[in-house]
């Protein structure tokens, strides 16, 4: 499934899956990354940014299309040292897990921002929505539906006011934007898209990656 954006207020992206990153095949100018799996065994296929972040505060959007991954792990690699053929990350600030509850369909998922949080439920072209403060170590994850501009942020939280983060006391480091795509027999085509332009308005004093 494609997505047509409707241009008010969005403001360009402009970081990029790295193309030196074999482990997922890359599309529309490197913004849209492909996991495939033809075999009964679950795989994972992980694809990072060309560009690092280690300090600011970040507004990025994520998406998947067509049919929906297993798994697909959202968040972000510190240092550039995780494994990209690892079904579930491991060196990784997150995630905001996006998970199938009807593969082959593109109807319904679900997203958990950690092991014990509540789901946050998504339809068909709804994107993760995530604000990374490198420079108070806290991380913020919501969703956002289409044609909508304000993120629903997990909880209620307020990254303006630097309130209910999911994610506090982030170490220092170059943060790299990270997805990994985990495809069985059931999910055999995952994607995680960049899209081209933000649709949502990132919170006061974030700016867009």
């Amino acid at each position: 499934m494609w997505i047509v954006e409707d241009g008010t207020g969005g403001a360009a992206t402009g970081v990029r899956w790295n193309p030196s990153d074999s482990a997922t095949s890359l599309s529309a100018g490197d913004r849209i990354a492909t996991a495939t799996n033809n075999s009964p065994v679950l795989i994972g296929r992980g694809v990072r940014s060309v560009s690092g972040k280690t300090s600011g505060k970040w507004y990025v959007e994520l998406r998947s299309l067509r049919f929906r991954p297993e798994r697909a792990f959202c968040g972000f690699d510190i240092d550039g040292d995780e494994n990209l053929f690892t079904a579930t990350p491991t060196d990784f600030v997150g995630p905001a897990t996006m998970a199938s509850t009807a593969p082959l369909t593109t109807t319904t998922e679900s997203v958990t921002v950690d092991a014990g949080g509540t789901a946050i439920e998504l339809l068909s072209g709804d994107a993760i929505a995530m604000a990374l403060d490198l420079d108070g170590g806290k991380l913020w994850i919501g969703a956002l539906k289409p044609w909508e501009h304000e993120v629903a942020w997990h909880g209620g939280a307020d990254p303006t006011s630097g309130n209910g983060a999911q994610f506090s006391g982030l170490p220092a480091g170059t943060y790299h934007l990270l997805c990994v795509l985990a495809v069985n027999d059931e999910a055999i085509l995952a994607t995680a898209e960049i899209p081209e332009i933000a649709r949502g308005h990132p919170p006061s004093g974030f700016s867009v990656w």
